[in-house]
């Protein structure tokens, strides 16, 4: 099995598509894609309903699974469409989550929880992510956010037997 990892994909230009033709090239029915954040840009999408997913399914019109985390530019708009989409080859079950395969372990991690930038009150086309977008968000104060992530991860690696561990952000 392969694993191709791709990250700030979100323009959809002729860049990505040059890139994965060349993926359809070698890709497998077994292989998956590991998006690294930063899925739409320059705000995120607004719902599930968004004409940015079209975007997305014309681009990723493969069979193989496409697996997907958050990263800063996601974040200005809807973060939670992207948990709530469920089209086609997308999967994005939850903030943070894990991936067991044969032989190795996957940890997606929405690193936006663990580091906030910029002290600016509203998003911006730059992608700033700050701790009161975190609190608004999820509803919970940002250090407490924090402190479930690490511990979260902390389990989650002591828990795997598996031969290879990967760690991935945006």
């Amino acid at each position: 099995m392969n694993i191709y990892f791709l990250g700030d994909i979100g323009k959809y230009n002729n860049n990505l598509v040059n890139i994965l033709n060349d993926i359809k090239q070698t890709i497998k029915k077994e292989d998956i894609i590991i998006l690294l954040g930063d899925n739409f840009y320059y705000q995120g999408v607004n719902s599930i309903e968004d004409k940015l997913w079209d975007k997305y399914l014309n681009t990723y019109n493969l069979s193989n699974k496409v697996f997907s985390i958050l990263g800063n530019h996601d974040y200005q708009l809807n973060p939670h469409a992207q948990i709530e989409f469920t089209k086609n080859n997308w999967n994005m079950p939850d903030w943070y989550y894990t991936l067991k395969l044969k032989t190795s372990q996957i940890w997606l991690l929405d690193t936006c929880q663990l580091v906030s930038v910029g002290n600016i009150d509203n998003p911006s086309k730059y992608g700033h992510v700050t701790i009161k977008n975190i609190e608004e968000i999820h509803n919970k104060p940002f250090k407490e956010k924090q402190q479930e992530k690490k511990e979260w991860v902390e389990k989650k690696l002591k828990e795997t037997h598996k031969d290879t561990k990967i760690v991935v952000g945006h």
